[in-house]
């Protein structure tokens, strides 16, 4: 008899949370945390996978210590890449995408895709500071190129916060922030000389282009 009775109360309360589902009562809703296999490993060493995990893993106990996700469902992952000819040293990312509660009339269902992320990176970045330029940009710059330098604060670097494309006609914000080891940028910046050394190579290429394109040119007018 008891155990009906708190079936029923149960029950009673259920439909009375699903009946007023609504935005603001999904923002109070606590989310939880679902490890899930999209993170992927890539050519590393099972030695070095075994020490990025631990990392990962403690960027993960970090970082759930202190949140708890409300209104989503918070996955989590971490993906390992070797390193290349151009990239000194393995690339590896914790990364949580959130997948929002919503109201499917008087349900709560979980959103399949979502335009949010979060990420942590080693050696990987988003600029292309890996590699010389190359294409149209080795013939202009000759360098590759950070539009918005970071501003160093309190011994980070801070991007500047920009507009960007959520996907799903969204628009929203998009930050990033830089943590290095004893404030070693893993950039340089380029000299006034190697520019304009660089720059002259550049300009007698594109005017042996010209020449060339004219060249055919009058051929052609010939003919």
């Amino acid at each position: 008899m008891i155990y009906l009775i708190m079936s029923g109360i149960l029950l009673f309360s259920l439909n009375n949370f699903a009946q007023d589902c609504s935005k603001e009562l999904l923002l109070q809703k606590p989310g939880v945390w679902q490890a899930n296999s999209q993170g992927s490993t890539f050519g590393v060493s099972a030695a070095d996978l075994l020490k990025e995990k631990k990392l990962v893993a403690a960027i993960h106990s970090m970082i759930q210590s202190k949140y708890s996700p409300m209104g989503v469902e918070a996955g989590f992952n971490g993906s390992y890449i070797r390193a290349e000819a151009n990239m000194p040293g393995n690339g590896y990312y914790y990364s949580i995408i959130p997948k929002n509660y919503y109201c499917d009339g008087d349900i709560i269902r979980k959103a399949h895709e979502t335009s949010t992320l979060f990420s942590i990176n080693a050696n990987m970045f988003n600029a292309e500071i890996y590699d010389t330029a190359q294409g149209d940009r080795l013939l202009g710059e000759g360098f590759n190129v950070m539009q918005d330098m970071p501003v160093e604060k309190d011994g980070y670097w801070f991007f500047k916060e920009i507009d960007a494309g959520l996907g799903f006609g969204m628009t929203g914000k998009s930050g990033s922030w830089l943590i290095t080891y004893d404030g070693k940028l893993p950039y340089t910046y380029v000299t006034k000389k190697e520019f304009l050394e660089k720059r002259r190579k550049a300009l007698l290429v594109l005017m042996n282009m010209s020449a060339s394109g004219i060249e055919e040119t009058l051929k052609n007018n010939e003919i």
